[in-house]
């Protein structure tokens, strides 16, 4: 792991009352974000890519990371995990190539070539959803101390992706992504076992990118559908879909543009983060819904020609909102209060590195933020590590 230093010229003007030296300067109001610490976690001869970001027991966090190595083997493709403290100590838990390294010969093994996700189930149950070759799906449970202690193919289409793991208050798992052109979400029991599945061809590349869990059984989903590339331009839309237990639509909002990240706020109400644009470039906007998914209120969060980040939102206890992601591929972060005031904003549009993928967890009054960061490497090589920033709110609570 590499550390490198936080200037202290940073957190004494931000005491001062604004936040300058490069950052997008705007007063401080209720409640700031003062910059804690700041590491970098990379493997040698590895693109270290951020896949996931969970709380991990009391104290601690877990780092998903797919390691995609320099030389392109692909049977040097591997998942890691990352165990850090709240003082921003790191170890690697573990470092996967195989779903079951027990077999007899290789043939019978699956490599491991990508971790889209992970989950955490109670306080220290962790799963993987990770990618096998020949385009499998496969979910992992691995321990405290990092020994995987199953590991399995879900028995789906050969060309079915898990996107998003998201634990419920069951112990059961939340897998969203896609099957196909069809957007797909499963409801696996603790054993890793397909309970429900829901396949809902919403349109072309259609998939379910967050969701959360609701009363009765049902489900509040995210899915993107549309004719874009791999950076996300192109015609796309954003459903916001409430599912009854069976699976039957009873709400739906559908908006011009891409991505989506939800997040549940007291009330009962909803809040929405999505990029209105289909192009190069961004208009990233945050929505809340009250209980019948009514539209409350609405403000814009950044907008920029040239960026295709996606931003996340997280809430802290008394309903205030973190959104984070990139404008044009620098850090970027909000805070709104409950009834939609901005109270907060950062832009770090002098750092030298460029960030995609952003994950955000909140810990009391601490905020993660983890981001796949792209660094040139001593051999002229652009490789990705993970940055993870910790914030907390200096409101005197």
């Amino acid at each position: 792991m590499r550390i490198r230093a936080i200037h202290s010229a940073r957190c004494s003007l931000l005491l001062a009352g604004w936040l300058v030296t490069g950052w997008a300067a705007t007063p401080l109001a209720a409640c700031p974000l003062e910059l804690e610490w700041e590491r970098f976690l990379k493997t040698p001869g590895y693109d270290t890519r951020l896949a996931g970001l969970a709380a991990w027991g009391q104290e601690e966090l877990v780092v998903g990371a797919w390691l995609r190595p320099v030389d392109g083997e692909l049977e040097r493709f591997a998942v890691g995990v990352f165990r850090v403290t709240s003082a921003g100590e790191s170890r690697r838990l573990v470092t996967l190539e195989r779903l079951d390294p027990t077999r007899a010969t290789p043939f019978e093994q699956v490599l491991l070539t990508a971790l889209d996700d992970l989950a955490v189930v109670g306080e220290k149950r962790l799963f993987l959803a990770a990618e096998g070759n020949m385009h499998s799906a496969a979910v992992l449970e691995l321990s405290e101390s990092g020994q995987l202690q199953k590991g399995q193919l879900l028995p789906l289409d050969a060309n079915a992706m898990l996107l998003r793991l998201l634990p419920l208050s069951t112990g059961q798992l939340l897998a969203l992504g896609r099957q196909g052109q069809s957007a797909l979400a499963l409801i696996l029991t603790e054993g890793g076992e397909i309970q429900r599945r829901f396949v809902d061809p919403l349109g072309p590349t259609a998939r379910y990118l967050d969701g959360l869990e609701e009363p009765g059984g049902g489900l509040l989903l995210v899915a993107n559908a549309g004719s874009y590339d791999l950076m996300q331009r192109g015609p796309s839309k954003v459903h916001l879909r409430r599912l009854a237990a069976d699976g039957s639509v009873s709400k739906e909002h559908v908006f011009k543009g891409r991505y989506g990240s939800v997040a549940a706020l007291p009330g009962g109400r909803i809040a929405l983060v999505y990029d209105r644009a289909d192009s190069s470039a961004q208009e990233v906007v945050l929505q809340v819904y009250d209980e019948a998914l009514k539209l409350v209120w609405e403000q814009p969060v950044t907008a920029s020609q040239q960026g295709t980040s996606r931003f996340r939102v997280a809430p802290l206890a008394d309903g205030t909102l973190v959104v984070a992601g990139s404008k044009e591929g620098k850090p970027h972060v909000s805070v709104f209060a409950a009834d939609g005031a901005r109270q907060w904003e950062s832009w770090r549009s002098e750092d030298p590195n460029l960030g995609q993928d952003h994950s955000v967890v909140v810990r009391g009054r601490a905020v993660y933020i983890g981001t796949s960061n792209y660094v040139e490497a001593p051999g002229g090589e652009i490789l990705q590590e993970i940055r993870l920033t910790k914030y907390h709110c200096s409101d005197g609570r």
